[in-house]
């Protein structure tokens, strides 16, 4: 991988980001808001898949967290 490029987890992180944040300011999903649309039992998954780094979501998880977003997995990921 060339220096200065993103993997496809950093930029999952990124893209998420964009959606969601730790109380849902700035008009954002909350951690529990996205785990409740995504039909998750946690909102502590989406916390770990932002802030921890080390977890990605399943594919099944990624495909519910696509649709309640209303992008693609391919664009959650970097592959658009």
């Amino acid at each position: 991988m060339r220096k200065g490029r993103e993997t496809f987890e950093q930029l999952f992180r990124t893209r998420l980001r964009t959606f969601v944040g730790k109380r849902g300011a700035d008009g954002r999903l909350s951690f529990n808001a996205l785990a409740k649309t995504c039909g998750l039992t946690s909102s502590r998954r989406v916390s770990d898949w932002l802030e921890d780094g080390s977890k990605m979501p399943s594919a099944e998880n990624l495909r519910r967290i696509g649709e309640a977003l209303g992008v693609s997995v391919d664009w959650l990921l970097g592959f658009d």
